[in-house]
Formats: structure tokens, C-alpha cells, sequence
């Protein structure tokens, strides 16, 4: 945000210039320790051949672009029906991915459950032609489980940031 310190026009959050006193700036002398960082999906969409398609482009793309340059690891969070096979006999979904990309991923199960605050969804008026049950419902876990649960998830404890990224880029 430039104009943050009015005293430094060099002064960026985060940053620091030659003459800014920042408080907020990070000190150079402080800590040397590289920076912890993940790069984080989560795969609720139901079972379907596109989104799993989308996201075997978008890892693809991610490792050519940017993580072979910054090998940060990628963490997938998804819902118990990836943890399923493809095909009778085949391999799940996890699997798949793990085997299609070279990326050094982590992937966690997670309970996305409807919000007990909201209206029962039986009730919910959905307007929007577009939408509608299951890819609404879908819509409002994912949103659910970003907004609520991921900031306290054990797998991002210890990371100083955490790049969320959708898995149909």
C-alpha cells in the first residue's frame, strides 16, 4: 500500500526502503530463515471427469511456471468421495493426481459439512438458474470450509503464507 508511512514514498507493507522506519517493516538483521509457504487446493466438486481434468492442467501448469522455480509444496484438501477408485478395479482419484503430476503434494481428507447456521438447504430458494443442486451445495461447503475451517487445518500450521489457488484455472 504505498502512502502507508507518509514519511517514505519508498515504504510498501511489508517492505522497507532506505530512509523508511517502518515497524511493520521486516528487519533484515532479525531472521535469515527462509520462507515457509504452501501452495493450497481443495477438491470438493463432486466426482466428475472435467474438474479432475482442470486440475491435472492447473498442477501441470503450476509446476512448469512457477514451482520449478519455488519448490513449495502443494497441499490438496478434499472430500472423502476423491479418496474413491475411478473405475471398478482402477486407481482413486488421489492416486491419479499423485502419479500425473510431478509436484510434491500432501493431500487431507476433509468433512465438509453443511453450516448448521445456515437455513436447512431443503429451504434454500435457489434463484440463479445456473446453480443448482448439487454445484450450489458444493459452492457453499467450499466457501464454508474457506472462510471457517482451513486457517486452523494441523497441515498449515508452521507456514508463514499459504497460496490458495482453484483447482479449474
Amino acid at each position: 500500500v504505498r502512502g502507508l508511512f507518509p514519511h517514505c514514498e519508498e515504504c510498501f507493507f511489508g517492505r522497507s526502503g532506505e530512509r523508511c522506519r517502518s515497524s511493520l517493516a521486516p528487519r533484515a538483521a532479525a531472521s535469515q530463515r527462509p520462507l515457509k509457504a504452501c501452495v493450497v487446493f481443495l477438491m470438493y466438486d463432486t466426482v466428475n471427469k472435467e474438474y479432475f481434468r482442470y486440475m491435472l492442467k492447473t498442477l501441470s501448469a503450476l509446476q512448469r511456471h512457477f514451482l520449478s522455480r519455488f519448490p513449495y509444496p502443494v497441499i490438496i484438501f478434499h472430500s472423502s468421495k476423491y479418496a474413491s477408485r475411478m473405475h471398478k478395479g482402477g486407481p482413486t482419484w488421489i492416486d491419479s493426481i499423485r502419479s500425473a503430476v510431478n509436484v510434491s503434494m500432501e493431500f487431507h481428507m476433509v468433512d465438509l459439512q453443511y453450516p448448521k447456521y445456515l437455513r436447512p438447504w431443503s429451504q434454500v430458494r435457489i434463484t440463479c438458474p445456473r446453480y443448482r443442486y448439487p454445484r450450489a451445495l458444493n459452492y457453499v461447503l467450499m466457501i464454508h470450509f474457506f472462510s471457517v475451517h482451513w486457517f486452523r487445518h494441523p497441515a498449515l500450521r508452521g507456514y508463514d503464507y499459504v497460496w490458495r489457488l482453484d483447482g479449474d484455472l
